[in-house]
Order: structure tokens, then sequence, then C-alpha cells
């Protein structure tokens, strides 16, 4: 006999919806903002960024190619001039807003998923060349390989820009040097500018301290693993309402005040919580912080007063 799953907490699912649009809105700014590659090794994100060519052949991005005639008319001219003379904004809008529904569907902290944001950045930003765009100079070189009637797969697109980058090393050193000394001419001369005031929602606090590494959240999640599904998700769900939505310093600031301000105030008037997400949530944070003792996160004196704050709520 199936198992009858349970009718999702009243109190949550209002803020589960909420949550949704509002990650889906700050996904779409991803475009204008920094991303960072988390605790990622240097090593590790060298190879993510250096995939970022085999992009050109997932299904959204399959259909899009260089203008033909962009390539027909080139000539002898060197690829990397051609991308630079020839890209147009139109393009990479277009590349844009392929790579944001492509981010909606990605999770954040897969290697897909932060490909994807890093070339969100470098379009929005203008943070690379285009002519030093891996996705870029992938999309120029496989449309001008099916013009020549030799087509390229996500392998051989690898080496194709590797390539690229061997011919072309000199020119695109040169190029790059070209345009620094372009930029800096360009700032020199702003003098007496506006400035405008970023609105609230759009700062971007980079030396803001981290909450919680994304290294601690997972490693407490396979923790959790051997709990059946539906467990594991509402545990998750509870600890996404803790971390994100209502810390604000680091852990190593955490005390019992912050669980009683979080359990006694904020979650009873931010989540309008049923009695089962109160269970819910006294449940994953005693769970969490257990963890959270053992792997030596936070010290021993400090978790013994947040749980018996846990403990004393349970009660009332």
């Amino acid at each position: 006999m199936a198992k009858k799953k349970k009718n999702q907490k009243a109190g949550m699912v209002k803020r589960k919806q909420q949550k949704r649009i509002k990650k889906a809105n700050s996904r779409r700014k991803l475009a204008s903002r920094p991303q960072q590659m988390g605790n990622m090794s240097e090593k590790n994100a060298q190879k993510i960024l250096k995939n970022i060519p085999q992009l050109a052949f997932e299904p959204p991005l399959l259909a899009i190619n260089y203008p033909q005639e962009v390539i027909q008319n080139a000539g002898d001219t060197p690829i990397p001039v051609v991308i630079q003379e020839s890209i147009t904004e139109e393009f990479q809008q277009e590349l844009q807003e392929k790579l944001i529904e492509m981010d909606l569907e990605s999770s954040p902290q897969t290697p897909h998923g932060l490909m994807v944001k890093a070339l969100l950045y470098s379009i929005g930003e203008g943070a690379m060349p285009v002519f030093m765009n891996p996705l870029i100079v992938a999309i120029y070189l496989k449309t001008k390989a099916n013009l020549e009637g030799q087509a390229l797969d996500r392998l051989s697109i690898l080496n194709a820009v590797e390539e690229y980058e061997k011919q072309h090393v000199d020119l695109i050193q040169s190029m790059m040097e070209a345009e620094t000394d372009s930029t800096t001419e360009e700032d020199a001369n702003i003098v007496d500018a506006e400035i405008i005031e970023p609105e609230a929602d759009d700062l971007v606090l980079e030396d803001s301290p981290e909450i919680l590494s994304q290294e601690i959240i997972e490693s407490w999640k396979a923790s959790i693993s051997s709990l059946d599904e539906e467990q594991q998700e509402r545990m998750i769900e509870d600890l996404e309402v803790f971390v994100e939505d209502y810390l604000t310093i680091p852990k190593e600031q955490w005390s019992k005040s912050t669980i009683r301000k979080f359990l006694g105030t904020w979650f009873e008037e931010t989540v309008n919580p049923t009695e089962e997400d109160r269970m819910s949530i006294r449940e994953t944070l005693k769970n969490f912080l257990e963890f959270m003792k053992s792997e030596n996160h936070l010290v021993d004196t400090v978790v013994d007063e947040m749980l018996s704050v846990i403990e004393n709520q349970s009660k009332e």
C-alpha cells in the first residue's frame, strides 16, 4: 500500500511559495551581480570554468548560432578581432536571456549552475572581453565548423577553444592590454560624475561575514541522508528558515539569545506557524546544533545553552 503523504504544514506553505518567488526574482538579477565560487578550491573552479564551452550544446543554447554572414565575410581577419568588431548587443541579450532561463532551472552549487552564473556575470558586467568569453568563442567556432561541414560536439569543442587560445595567444594578450588602457583612460576622464546611491535591494556587501558555509550545510545534509525523503525535505526547509531568512551573524557570534529571539519572536511573527511547525523547527534545530557540536563547528557550552532554550520552548 502506498504511503499517504502528510498535508504540508499550513504556516509553512505560504512561506515556501514566497521563498520561490523571492529566489526567482533574486536570480534574475544575477546578470548584474558578481558571483562567488563558494569554498571551492582553485583547481576545481578552473576545471569547471574550462568546461564552459560545452554549454553551447545545451538544449536552450543549441539553436543559437553566430551570424553566418559575419563568418563568411571574415576573410583572413583573426577570429578574436572578428568577434570583437562584430558582436552585437542583440546577440548578447539573447544569450543572456537563455542563460537566465538555465539559471532558474539549475541547482546553484552544481558545476552546471556555477558555469551559468559565471557567464551571467561576465556578460552582464562586461567583466570579460567578448573575444575571451569561452561560450561566445564556442558558439562562433561551432557555427564556423557547421558552415565548413565539420560539425563539433561537446568533446571536440573543448579542444577547439583551447586551440583558438593557443593560436591567438599573442594577439589576445595585446587586445586585452589595449582594452585595459582604454578603460583606464575613460575612467580618468570622468570628472564630477553624478553619484547614484544604490537601492537597498541592490547592495552587495562583499566584505560582510559569511553566515554559514555551504560546506557545513552539505555536510549536515549528508548526516540526515538516512532519513526518509519527506523528513529530509522538511528538515532542510526548516533550516533554510533559520539560516537564510533569519540569521544575520556568523556562527562565531551565535548564542542562546540567537535561538530565543528566533523561536520566541521572529518565527511566530514571520511564519505564523502551526503547532506542527513549532515541533518541526525545534526538532530540526536540535539535530543541527548537535551536529555542529559533534563536528566542532561550535563551542560545546554555546550549543548546550542553545539546546536548553529549545527545550524550554517546547515546554511552554
